[in-house]
């Protein structure tokens, strides 16, 4: 158990945003937020980038106080929105909230100011045992049923209901993260609720059948049918996967509210202390075997969607990228090969009215970005036309990729992309505490110290060499060509294992293949021109002096 002695603190003031970083050495960290409605910021590196593009120091000491940061709402996967149940029981405060429930009130409760608090655990579904998939979905939802100092399944949920918040968890391939939000005079309460979520959660076998219902989504025969064949005790399972990934040295916090920081620290302090730690190593997964057998993975698949979409994917397997983030060269790729202006591939291919669309890169979530690789996708969305074309769609793709091998990285435009990333990240709106406490104990889970404000979003450092080997990396001979259609009802025999969809498997045509080795690439592809309107120049300009006559 972690006492309060190893907790380190260290903090740091940008603009009216204060920001304090409390370690629980070795445990888990914490960062905590306090902001006055407003979240402007200069993060560390800030300063960096703005030298690199020519900027003085003095220039970015003078406009420090301008910057502002805030995030993207994250994709949460396999939550479910948790609210009251029919029979919550309540927890008495000698002050009450009264959100109302007309509706006029309700439209208002957005903009009820709020505090939040996020719990990223370094631990998802590549950690269930082979045996018992969705072991860790599972676990996502029973910890908040109850815990040894507050034992009743619905207290938090009624707790926070009654006080303006709502709680919500979701469960990725390499983690889970779970939050809460509730108005702040209510938050020292409900972040003590909360902790004791992670600290000594019940896991009591009569909430299992009730949870497996709730999050059965392709894992009730593996949670209930196949470990019943084996003989497998669910419950004791659940439990030795707690004991062993709930640990506070895979954690990391974040917290954000209006009251002082002092005041959030003592409450992280003694309601996250004990979380136990059970000294184990981090999970690691670099003994799996490579991901996608080649032999596979190089073909042509038709898939028979549910939606009725019309699309074609190209996909590389590209090794894990965590460590790059302060280069981003899939990032500088997927701008080039995504771009829309004159010489890119959509513009190419909507002149010819064979596609509308173009998506390029990852979501950096699970499947597409862990630790054992990274996936490069370029989706097109076709017309009818382009469905009959398809050669020539794919073939738009890979001769662009061509030239980006044959041109290599481009510092001028790396240069441009950065800025416009800078730009975007110091003007970004205010975003709700919720997922930006979700994106800041993310964050912290890949991020150096310095960089978790910054790093999902800003290009620090030009790296052609890195470059240079992931473009080598998105070659014809690597590709694998996904084309979903509903027209391939009658052509797809194959069903997929989990979830029932038809799809058929063949060899990439040796005429595609032919086509597509060191073509000569064609002058309707290019890259794009410097862009003259990328602002550099924020400085608010005077009005001219007033004459002291004005003659008519």
């Amino acid at each position: 158990m972690i006492g309060k002695s190893d907790w380190i603190m260290e903090s740091w003031h940008c603009s009216s945003l204060r920001v304090r970083e409390v370690k629980m050495s070795p445990s888990a960290v914490t960062v905590s937020v306090s902001a006055e409605h407003r979240r402007n910021t200069v993060a560390r590196g800030i300063k960096r980038v703005r030298s690199d593009t020519g900027r003085t120091e003095e220039d970015d000491d003078e406009e420090e106080s301008s910057y502002s940061c805030g995030s993207d709402d994250p994709e949460a996967e396999g939550g479910v929105e948790r609210g009251p149940g029919e029979t919550a029981e309540s927890c008495d405060d000698d002050s009450d909230l009264s959100t109302g429930t007309d509706s006029e009130e309700e439209g208002e409760e957005d903009s009820i100011i709020k505090a939040a608090c996020s719990v990223c655990i370094n631990g998802g579904s590549l950690s269930d045992p082979p045996d018992i998939p969705g072991l860790a979905h599972l676990l996502e939802h029973m910890v908040f049923m109850g815990s040894r100092e507050y034992p009743g399944e619905n207290t938090f949920d009624s707790f926070l209901s009654k006080h303006g918040g709502h709680s919500n968890a979701s469960t990725d391939y390499e983690k889970t993260v779970f939050y809460f939000t509730v108005h702040p005079e209510f938050f020292k309460k409900a972040l003590d609720m909360f902790a004791h979520f992670f600290a000594s959660p019940l896991l009591l076998e009569s909430s299992l059948e009730r949870e497996i219902e709730a999050v059965d989504s392709g894992t009730k025969k593996s949670l209930t049918e196949l470990p019943n064949e084996k003989g497998l005790r669910l419950v004791d399972h659940l439990k030795e996967f707690y004991g062993r990934h709930y640990s506070s040295h895979y954690m990391t916090v974040a917290v954000m509210s209006t009251d002082p920081l002092d005041d959030m620290e003592e409450w992280t302090r003694d309601s996250f202390s004990a979380v136990p730690h059970n000294k184990t190593p981090p999970p690691n997964f670099g003994n799996f075997a490579p991901a996608f057998n080649p032999e596979e993975f190089h073909r042509l698949y038709r898939v028979v969607p549910v939606a009725d979409v019309n699309e074609i994917q190209l996909l590389w397997r590209l090794p894990c990228l965590f460590d790059k983030y302060r280069a981003k060269p899939m990032e500088y790729i997927s701008w080039l090969l995504g771009h829309e202006g004159e010489g890119s591939v959509l513009h190419h291919l909507k002149k010819k009215n064979l596609a509308t669309e173009i998506l390029v890169g990852n979501g950096q979530e699970g499947f597409e970005y862990n630790s054992c690789f990274s996936l490069f996708n370029c989706t097109i969305v076709l017309t009818d036309k382009g469905h009959n074309r398809i050669e020539e769609c794919l073939q738009c793709v890979l001769h662009y990729l061509h030239m980006l091998r044959k041109l290599g990285p481009q510092e001028r435009i790396f240069r441009e992309i950065q800025t416009v990333e800078l730009n975007n990240f110091t003007f970004k709106e205010e975003e709700d505490p919720d997922p930006y406490t979700e994106e800041l104990c993310e964050a912290m889970q890949y991020y150096s110290k310095e960089d978790y404000l910054t790093g999902k979003y800003l290009f620090f450092e030009y790296d052609p060499k890195l470059i240079t080997e992931l473009t080598e990396s998105l070659t014809p001979d690597s590709v694998n060509v996904m084309w979903s259609s509903q027209l391939f009802r009658d052509e797809c025999p194959l069903k997929e294992e989990w979830f029932g969809t038809p799809y058929s498997s063949e060899d990439l045509p040796a005429s595609w293949k032919d086509a597509w080795q060191d073509p000569e690439v064609p002058d309707y592809l290019h890259l794009p021109p410097p862009n003259p309107f990328i602002a550099t120049d924020f400085t608010i300009k005077q009005p001219p002096p007033e004459p002291d006559k004005v003659t008519y």
